[in-house]
């Protein structure tokens, strides 16, 4: 089966393709024209964030193109600044009028804490009292029938067991930080969320960008005439994860669907202690 045709189901039975296409960091317009080609090159799932300030543009050429939305798989982001209930339900319902939706497929917490706080080594508020506040909020919106599925982003383990016992919806998805070399691919946290039935995203895949002149690689790619590129999202595929890629250029959006080759165990073993 065509890595485009490979979804996994999400812990509430939800399909999820496990090739998505990331728009962090674009523009509006290169949203827009991305998001096109992406879907004209046969992506199903689309990645934006209120905090990215493109999704109207995303929307717009999710709903201009030709396919139906019922085989396009949206999500977007609460800001990682969004702590109250009122305030979620607010921001919710404007991610949904911005990107001319009825539904969204997913919505994540974007962060933990406020993007400021993020990457202390210990910040004073860890905020978990307020991530169960905005959990619980979204698990109304998830009722109501406006998202078909949520989730959180850049969760570590302590922020998890803090907001696990007070949910009754089980987060659907954590979206984190995973390439190849980057601490060891955080085993650890991958891990305990399989343990609880919760899918790992990896953005970054391409350490943006950073990967397409890894020397490390390079010879991998040689061996199976792929790119450092193709190479490194594979990687990330054959670990179980679902892959956000990101790129405004069509050689690329469309190189970064050819995938379907496998690395061999020593190969994915020599991977996994490439040190960046």
């Amino acid at each position: 089966m065509s890595i485009l045709e490979t979804t996994l189901t999400l812990n509430n039975g939800v399909s999820i393709p496990q090739l998505g296409f990331g728009t962090w960091k674009s523009s509006k317009a290169d949203a827009y024209a991305a998001t096109a080609l992406a879907l004209k090159h046969g992506y199903r799932h689309i990645d934006t964030a209120f905090q990215y300030f493109n999704q109207e543009m995303v929307g717009k050429a999710i709903n201009e193109s030709a396919v139906p939305r019922d085989e396009v798989f949206i999500t977007s982001k609460i800001q990682a600044a969004c702590k109250r209930p009122h305030e979620v339900h607010q921001q919710v319902d404007e991610i949904l009028y911005q990107m001319q939706q009825d539904y969204l497929d997913l919505i994540l917490v974007h962060a933990p804490r406020p993007w400021e706080m993020m990457g202390m080594e210990d910040p004073y508020h860890r905020y978990y009292e307020e991530n169960r506040q905005v959990w619980q909020a979204l698990e109304e919106d998830y009722r109501a029938g406006k998202i078909r599925a949520i989730g959180v982003s850049n969760f570590e383990i302590d922020d998890l067991n803090h907001l696990l016992p007070a949910v009754s919806v089980v987060p659907a998805v954590n979206q984190i930080k995973y390439h190849v070399g980057h601490e060891h691919t955080n085993d650890e946290l991958v891990n305990y969320c399989r343990e609880r039935g919760i899918h790992v995203e990896a953005y970054s895949p391409l350490q943006i960008g950073g990967l397409v002149d890894q020397p490390t690689i390079a010879p991998l790619a040689d061996k199976y005439d792929k790119s450092i590129a193709q190479i490194a999202l594979r990687y990330v595929i054959q670990k179980g994860l679902i892959v956000l890629p990101k790129s405004t250029h069509e050689r690329w959006i469309q190189q970064n669907t050819e995938l379907d080759f496998t690395l061999s165990d020593d190969d994915m073993a020599l991977l996994d202690q490439v040190q960046l």
